[in-house]
């Protein structure tokens, strides 16, 4: 008798029905599992991707200060060599200004010699006419020369420095046009 109550529990739909509904239900939850997974996974890369980004963000912000701070020193250094071009050509022009000044006063010291030399009798006046002449000559050739050489310092230091002020600014702006995304500043 005994086996046929056994045979009778497996026959009967209850247990089949049972190991069903439990399979099933196992699948709905692996799914869920799977599911939950799936969104946490998602989420992590999100977040990943977020600080990724952040951390992108601060990198190209603080390349791009770097870039102004190195433009901005890069101008200032050119500003200031144009400066100093400028004074050196000033001072230059200065001391050619005064060397003109030595040498006229030379000259018309020397020609004072001269002519309280002729009256004196020991020299003609007439033989020291050319004399005087040539010297006055060669003084005014020297003022011009020293003059024209004083204009040309000047207007060369001048646009020299002006120049390089300009090519730095020109490469800026060229610079600037060929990177996409890059802020211009003045």
């Amino acid at each position: 008798m005994r086996a046929d109550r056994s045979n009778a529990s497996l026959n009967s739909p209850a247990p089949v029905l049972l190991l069903g509904c439990l399979t099933s239900t196992a699948w709905r939850s692996f799914g869920d599992l799977l599911g939950w997974q799936n969104r946490v996974a998602r989420q992590m890369l999100t977040n990943m991707q977020q600080q990724q980004q952040a951390k992108t963000d601060a990198l190209e912000a603080w390349l791009n200060q770097r870039a102004v701070i190195l433009q901005n020193t890069l101008e200032e250094g050119v500003h200031a060599s144009k400066d100093l071009y400028i004074a050196s050509g000033n001072a230059q022009a200065d001391w050619l200004q005064a060397s003109e000044r030595l040498l006229t006063e030379a000259n018309r010291n020397l020609l004072q010699t001269i002519k309280q030399l002729s009256p004196c009798g020991s020299l003609p006046a007439a033989a020291m006419q050319p004399v005087c002449s040539a010297m006055t000559v060669g003084s005014c050739a020297v003022e011009s020369m020293s003059k024209a050489t004083r204009q040309v310092t000047h207007f060369a230091s001048t646009n020299l420095g002006n120049a390089a002020v300009n090519a730095v600014r020109v490469a800026r702006e060229e610079l600037a046009a060929h990177q996409p995304g890059a802020r211009q500043h003045h």
